[in-house]
């Protein structure tokens, strides 16, 4: 068959439901040798060779509930050559395991997210794949756990409105419809039964019309009276307690309807000297609370996968990330030996975006929809799936700084919550990668940090945890710059001030990192900048916006800086694994046995070899042994391994020189990260040395905002960084400035921003080259939002910025 599948057979049959087996197309065909076109970039493009091999298409159906009971899934007069695969027809393992926690691949019994796959339809046509999926009648069996009187009159106005039956069941036709409107009226007479209904397509629209008034009025009274209680117990509170009136403001208010249960993932407490003493004899408190949500606009496919099953050797062909944690898990839910299933990586557009653990998840499914039918399977994540896959993080950080009249920081605590969803298999590592950025690259006289990962009924934080250290960095960089505004002090030599330990410190700060470049970055940036005399004179511009009247802009000046660690020490999957072979074959050639580099640092890693080894870059190939389950235990992204493995091939490159003239070729050297002896890391007590390797990076903003327009102007904007020794300065100033495009697209909300000019400037240093990874990510949100915070003499708390936020500001002058 052609990329286009035959139309699916128009003879009924009856329904298939989760408890079905689906054999129309589960049947076995003799096992055909399929070949598919290498120069395939994408793995939706993937098609098979030979045109008469039919290719099937896999539609997930999602949950359309947070928590509940699954009971059934149903699609009336599916085809014969379609079928629906559930939970309970997975032939083995169900579920996918990503370090110590297991997702089930489809929910059985119970659904524990909106968003949760718990059905797939599989068919030769995409079309009616897709509008078979869409007309499932998805049962559930809401679990109701009221602990007030409201929360328990709630669900029941939301269980009998008509419209919750129209958006589980939208899709029904005509004859369901009415069929649905004969039943809800036969029932009319067992109202004591309708809190047990399943969401289904059995709704009852008469009972809600009869019953609205009362619920309403019910409801209405109910919610009057705990507001007013609310409010009393506020009052009550601010008389007697003055002093916690920042806890009370900072307590969200719970609403009658609000049944969402949370829990605690993990979480990370380290502190450090005297805080709450200092923090009480400060001579400013500083206390701000950040909500920052970067969101940058995935361009590359959705998730997916395309995988074809031949015997009992399965081909994957998906923009995994992680190889070996794809390859375990098709092997455990298959229950074949790993050594049957080749990974081919296709192209990842975006790294950030990667799923990860969910990619295996999708992959698992094609998989195991390939291996019962024989045929290759197409599975792409819909629309809706990839929406929630990247959707950012929420993060709340609060921060509370004492500081002295000179600028010294004395105190600081700080207070994250992430709320992560129902899963999330790295909640270590994003605890600890927070705890480590808090306090960025100051070290005050004490600390208290403490961060929580918060799981609930949402769909699991993808987008953005691998790099959540990213929002710790905007939080303390805009403390820094409201420290400044506050106290009258320079925000660079606050900065400065604050990046050099006290000496009246007992012992040392117990994060340690190399604090004196940031010296250096500092005194770049100054001078490409002239950031002192433009911010001393927009500090007293008497153009600054001071009346709704003034037509003259508002200018500031901002600036953020940051660190980016590579191989955390602490990590749970322990990154000191990376192992790389290097071989230098007879005829002088070398060749790199690793997993796929990305595409931009194949020709870094050619150049890099060659010039130790004194060959030509054309001699030097790679073997990928994705294929051969010799992958990494590591994914590509969450330990920095492009520089850690660029650092192992330096290794084995020397290991080759001393020996090529010593002995024969061919010659062959492995090469195992060890940890430098001077580093030391306390996880239990989390002070040291926690990065194996540390970049720096800052960033500095000139904004001008429109008075008219209240929208922002970037005047400028420079960069410096401070990586050790660059390998390819070109391709690393196109990575930097394709990182700034994505921010200026994302730091405001509904706009791009357009800077008149962008400067780059690394420092020369004769260190092993270190990876940029996200320095302008931690850096410049911050350094534009302090820019408008500057213009504006008050604190930007999120990003994206709103431009009503700036409306309100300029108006209130």
């Amino acid at each position: 068959m052609s990329d286009e599948a035959q139309p699916a057979k128009s003879t009924p049959v009856k329904k298939a439901k989760s408890s079905g087996s689906g054999t129309a197309s589960s049947k076995k065909k003799s096992a055909k040798k399929i070949t598919i076109d290498s120069a395939a970039s994408f793995y939706s493009d993937i098609r098979p060779v030979n045109a008469s091999t039919e290719l099937l298409y896999a539609y997930i159906i999602l949950s359309p509930y947070s928590v509940g009971k699954l009971e059934s899934v149903e699609i009336k007069d599916i085809p014969s050559d379609y079928f629906l695969l559930t939970a309970d027809k997975l032939p083995f393992t169900d579920s996918v395991r990503t370090l110590s926690t297991d997702i089930p691949l489809l929910a059985k019994e119970k659904v524990s997210y909106i968003g949760e796959p718990i059905a797939v339809v599989v068919g030769p046509d995409s079309y009616v794949t897709e509008q078979l999926a869409k007309s499932a009648v998805i049962t559930v069996i809401q679990e109701e756990k009221p602990e007030t009187a409201a929360e328990e009159a709630a669900p029941s106005v939301e269980d009998e409105q008509p419209e919750q039956s129209d958006e589980v069941e939208s899709d029904k036709t005509e004859e369901q419809a009415e069929a649905a409107k004969n039943d809800n009226s036969d029932d009319r007479s067992d109202e004591t039964k309708d809190s047990e209904k399943p969401h289904a397509s059995q709704g009852s629209s008469s009972i809600a019309l009869d019953l609205k008034e009362l619920i309403s009025s019910f409801e209405d009274n109910i919610k009057n009276s705990a507001l007013s209680e609310a409010i009393e117990k506020k009052l009550k509170l601010k008389e007697t307690s003055p002093d916690n009136e920042v806890e009370e403001q900072e307590t969200p208010q719970s609403t009658a309807t609000e049944t969402v249960d949370e829990y605690i993932f993990d979480s990370r407490t380290f502190s450090y000297g005297d805080y709450l003493k200092n923090y009480e004899a400060s001579d400013y408190q500083v206390e701000n609370t950040f909500q920052p949500q970067l969101h940058f606009p995935s361009v590359s496919e959705p998730e997916g996968a395309y995988v074809e099953f031949d015997g009992e050797t399965v081909t994957i062909y998906t923009p995994t990330l992680w190889a070996s944690h794809l390859r375990k898990n098709v092997a455990s839910v298959l229950n074949i030996q790993e050594e049957n299933i080749h990974i081919k990586r296709t192209i990842v557009s975006d790294s950030d975006s990667n799923s990860l653990w969910y990619n295996t998840i999708l992959a698992c499914l094609a998989a195991v929809a390939s291996s019962m039918t024989q045929k290759p399977v197409l599975l792409i994540s819909p629309p809706e799936l990839s929406e929630h896959i990247n959707k950012p993080v929420s993060v709340s950080i609060s921060h509370k700084a004492g500081v002295r009249k000179d600028g010294r920081i004395t105190s600081a605590i700080i207070d994250i919550k992430v709320h992560a969803g129902a899963y999330c298999p790295f909640a270590r590592q994003i605890t600890d990668s927070l705890a480590a950025a808090a306090e960025g690259a100051y070290t005050p006289d004490a600390i208290c940090v403490s961060v929580k990962v918060i799981g609930s009924a949402e769909f699991p934080a993808i987008a953005g945890t691998r790099n959540i250290d990213t929002l710790a960095f905007y939080a303390v960089e805009s403390q820094m710059q409201d420290i400044a505004r506050t106290t009258g002090i320079n925000p660079m030599d606050l900065r400065i001030q604050n990046s050099v330990e006290s000496p009246d410190a007992e012992t040392g700060y117990p994060i340690a990192l190399e604090r004196q470049k940031l010296t250096d970055i500092c005194d770049r940036l100054l001078r490409m900048s002239d950031f002192n005399r433009k911010y001393a004179s927009y500090s007293q511009n008497p153009f600054t916006v001071k009346s709704t009247l003034s037509t003259f802009p508002s200018r500031g000046m901002g600036f953020a800086a940051s660190f980016d660690g590579k191989g955390y020490y602490g990590s749970p999957m322990g990154f000191l694994k990376h192992t790389l072979e290097v071989t230098m074959e007879k005829d002088g050639s070398l060749t790199i046995k690793s997993p796929t580099p990305v595409a931009s640092i194949i020709p870094v890693w050619k150049r890099y070899a060659s010039e130790i080894l004194t060959i030509s870059s054309d001699q030097v190939r790679f073997e990928n042994n994705d294929d051969h389950g010799e992958s990494s235990e590591l994914p590509e992204t969450i330990t920095g391994s492009v520089y850690i493995m660029t650092q192992l091939l330096k290794k084995c490159c020397q290991g080759i020189q001393k020996l090529r003239f010593r002995q024969p070729l061919p010659i062959t050297v492995r090469k195992k990260l060890t940890k430098p002896k001077n580093q030391v890391w306390d996880q239990e007590k989390f002070c040291g040395t926690p990065y194996y390797s540390t970049a720096w990076g800052a960033a500095a903003a000139e904004v001008e905002i429109d008075p008219l327009l209240f929208k922002p102007k970037i005047r400028g904007l420079w960069i410096s960084i401070n990586a050790g020794s660059i390998l390819n300065r070109k391709q690393s100033e196109i990575s930097i400035r394709k990182d700034i495009n994505d921010i200026l697209r994302s730091v405001m909300d509904g706009s791009m921003l357009s800077p008149e000019k962008i400067l780059i400037s690394f420092i020369e240093s004769q260190e092993e080259p270190k990876q940029l990874g996200c320095l302008i990510h931690s850096t410049l949100p911050a350094a534009i939002a302090n820019a408008i915070a500057h213009a504006l003499q008050k604190t930007v708390h999120t990003v994206p910025v709103p431009i009503d936020y700036i409306y309100k500001e300029v108006m209130s002058k």
